[in-house]
């Protein structure tokens, strides 16, 4: 046998090792971060119990995730301004910490040291009697705000029409961004608008919880927040919040029937919009 077909054989030999231990360091990865499926079996039980119903798909998978950087709010600058009041307005005040900017029907508050804008206007830029409000809600603030803001929570009785939006990038909801849009009958509306300028990731990542744990976190938060008709989740969402003002964890939101959420933080299983 030829020393060229023996270092031929070596070579094959050390691909298909390689190709061997790539696999098997994969199927270990991949079961260290998924959640059993005996865990999972027991917290859908739970669920069964309870009166909650899963109509979305659940994938058991979850790997580490860094932390998200949260930077000035740039967002709040002259144009921002115009695309909320118009071009006539009047500057009421000016201090180094907030401004206050009217028009005869509106009046706008910026905060930048609380990331904050408020609005609230006489004017009718949303119509109460549309049987398409949240569309309408959604392509003003595409207008005013930008295309990655989508409506991520919901909530419409007689006395009151609230919608959450949330700046939705790169397959990611950042929750830490977001805007309240409240409609009242009489026309009046307000808004609230928290905005941080997105720096990205950080270096490194941290491990999060199991599905199951976090299932079992939100499900106390379900059982107390819907009326049982709307105990159905619906969907999951992924995405970046926080408390903090200068970075986010990852979470993980359960959306459900009737439009309420409730979002869990992924590294420590505790419930970030406990009010909402």
């Amino acid at each position: 046998m030829s020393w060229r077909t023996i270092r031929t054989g070596f070579l094959i030999g050390l691909i298909i090792l390689n190709i061997v231990l790539f696999w098997a360091t994969r199927v270990v990865r991949d079961q260290r971060y998924t959640a059993k499926e005996e865990n999972m079996e027991r917290i859908l039980e739970l669920y069964k119990e309870n009166g909650i119903s899963i109509q979305c798909i659940l994938n058991r998978e979850g790997y580490p995730k860094p932390l998200y950087r949260m930077g000035e709010a740039s967002l709040f600058n002259r144009q921002m301004i115009e695309r909320f009041l118009g071009s006539e307005y009047q500057t009421a005040y000016m201090t180094a910490r907030q401004s206050r900017y009217t028009t005869d029907t509106a009046m706008l508050r910026l905060d930048p040291d609380n990331h904050l804008l408020t609005l609230q206007s006489s004017g009718e830029p949303l119509r109460w009697q549309s049987r398409n409000l949240m569309s309408i809600a959604q392509s003003w603030v595409e207008r005013t705000v930008g295309s990655e803001w989508v409506c991520t929570e919901y909530q419409v009785d007689e006395a009151l029409a609230e919608f959450i939006f949330t700046q939705y990038t790169n397959g990611l909801y950042l929750y830490f961004n977001h805007m309240i849009v409240r409609l009242h009958p009489d026309g009046t509306l307000r808004i609230f608008l928290q905005y941080y300028e997105p720096e990205g990731f950080e270096a490194g990542a941290q491990e999060i919880r199991p599905l199951d744990e976090l299932m079992y976190g939100a499900m106390k938060t379900i059982l107390q927040r819907c009326a049982p008709e709307n105990r159905v989740v619906e969907e999951l969402r992924y995405g970046y919040d926080s408390n903090d003002r200068s970075e986010s964890a990852y979470c993980l939101e359960f959306v459900l029937a009737g439009g309420r959420t409730v979002r869990v933080n992924a590294f420590t299983n505790e419930v970030l919009n406990p009010n909402g």
